[in-house]
């Protein structure tokens, strides 16, 4: 499993769902961390952020009907794994499916994922697991931190940072 590939994947997810170039680092940036406060966040705890991220996806994905099966998908399109991201037409052999149907089913999730207040569960997600990696003493810019503020200029703000290993 390569953390790298699963920070690529992810970056690609969120690419998808925002509509827009997103990354790790622009939601945390977006959030109300300092650059500081990210670099932290990548030389020390990025395999820890980045599984818990991946895990609070899952969780929110797989609750509704058909969650399950649509995660998997997402989860092997874009390597979120750590595996090297799928074709539909090997996602359809995985599965059984035809190639239309497994791009049927990415879209259907990447519709799901898309919906406004589940990305905001999920901004408030990472902000939460984000903090908690972080010393009181490095987090002294998120006391000042609004979630409506925030959120309001998350949906706005383009970003290009990237998140690495």
């Amino acid at each position: 499993m390569s953390l790298r590939t699963q920070v690529e994947g992810l970056n690609k997810l969120l690419t998808a769902v925002y509509g827009r170039d997103t990354r790790l680092s622009t939601l945390l940036q977006d959030l109300g961390f300092s650059p500081q406060q990210i670099e932290i966040l990548r030389r020390q705890h990025a395999q820890q952020i980045v599984e818990s991220y991946i895990a609070l996806l899952k969780e929110r994905i797989v609750a509704d009907s058909d969650g399950e099966r649509l995660y998997e998908i997402i989860k092997h399109r874009f390597g979120l794994d750590g595996e090297q991201p799928q074709t539909l037409q090997s996602l359809g052999e995985k599965f059984g499916i035809s190639r239309e149907r497994a791009r049927q089913l990415e879209r259907k999730a990447l519709k799901r994922c898309r919906i406004r207040s589940r990305l905001k569960s999920w901004e408030v997600g990472l902000y939460d697991i984000a903090y908690s990696l972080l010393d009181a003493s490095d987090a002294s810019v998120l006391q000042e931190w609004q979630f409506l503020g925030a959120s309001k200029h998350l949906s706005e703000t383009q970003g290009n940072g990237q998140f690495d290993a």
